[in-house]
């Protein structure tokens, strides 16, 4: 009876803490939720002030597509480090393999 008794209290410990780390997730989440925004707003703010033209929507253009850009070459050279990775670890697999079936003939 006391095994049942101390998984009880295992049990409650732990949805506790899996309570504990959703608020702390939540809490987490509406402050990323609010400075995006925060951001929001300044970037209106920002179009507001900004002159009425056909030369302000280029700009805003031009910049998208350079952020958009950037972040096609993040995700790009992510890749190619995960492919190069990958490519090593095979290579290291098949030299070890390798190395154990020199040692046993």
């Amino acid at each position: 009876m006391g095994v049942h008794i101390h998984q009880g209290i295992t049990e409650d410990n732990v949805c506790f803490q899996s309570i504990q780390r959703n608020e702390e997730v939540e809490k987490h989440y509406r402050q990323l939720e609010k400075a995006l925004v925060e951001r929001d707003k300044v970037i209106a703010e920002l179009r507001l002030r900004m002159p009425a033209t056909a030369e302000r929507d280029e700009i805003i253009l031009r910049a998208q597509s350079k952020a958009h850009t950037q972040s096609e070459m993040k995700q790009a050279a992510h890749d190619r480090d995960y492919e190069s990775e990958q490519g090593m670890r095979v290579a290291q697999s098949t030299i070890a393999s390798l190395q154990v079936g020199t040692s046993r003939a």
